[in-house]
């Protein structure tokens, strides 16, 4: 487990889910961090439940650095 944790929560009505993704510094924490979010979000995005802003997609994976 790296040294670095980044905390991520994604809510769902009155359902909350979280967890957390670890790296050896904040930025790969940060980036495992962000691909969990787009994976949790995927399946709804794919249904087409899931909007952001009017718009079918989200925005993830925010970088593919």
């Amino acid at each position: 487990m790296g040294s670095w944790k980044c905390d991520v929560e994604i809510q769902e009505g009155s359902e909350s889910h979280t967890t957390h993704a670890c790296g050896e510094d904040s930025m790969q924490a940060l980036q495992l961090a962000l691909r969990s979010i787009e994976t949790s979000l995927k399946p709804y995005e794919d249904e087409g439940t899931l909007t952001w802003l009017g718009a079918s997609k989200t925005g993830f994976p925010a970088s593919n650095v």
